[in-house]
């Protein structure tokens, strides 16, 4: 499960690495996109028995200044943005809440297969910016990359 995270990582580093620049219309069609293999045969859960965890993360400190992004090394990115673009390494909202946190169960799980979620995982760049920042996937899941 290790090399697999590992493998999803470097495949996701290189398309976010290749896809930004460039003054072309989007195309309607997706790229199709790699998939690892599928899970290893392990225990089932049961729907039935499962729970879920929710929760939201604070942030305690000082927040720092918001560093700009200068977008005048591409036009095109440039002409998306109306007004200054800062980077989203740390986003806190009104009530302290920390956004953009990923939080994921490490251990006690390793002995259960999970059929990786039907619907896609959309990524979407539009003038140099990536939304959703961060985002999870399952081994297995489509990614859809909107550039």
């Amino acid at each position: 499960m290790y090399c697999s995270r590992n493998l999803i990582i470097l495949v996701f580093a290189g398309i976010v690495a290749a896809s930004c620049g460039g003054g072309e219309a989007p195309s309607t069609t997706p790229a199709p996109v790699a998939t690892s293999e599928a899970p290893t045969a392990g225990k089932s859960v049961d729907p039935s028995t499962a729970g879920s965890v929710s929760g939201s993360i604070q942030y305690a400190g000082e927040a720092g200044r918001k560093v700009r992004i200068r977008m005048n090394a591409d036009p095109n990115c440039a002409a998306k943005h109306t007004s200054r673009v800062y980077t989203e390494d740390l986003q806190i909202g009104e009530d302290g809440a920390l956004q953009n946190a990923f939080v994921w169960i490490k251990t006690g799980l390793e002995d259960y297969t999970f059929q990786p979620p039907a619907e896609p995982v959309g990524l979407d760049q539009s003038g140099c910016i990536y939304t959703p920042h961060v985002l999870g996937i399952q081994a297995g899941q489509v990614l859809e990359i909107l550039n």
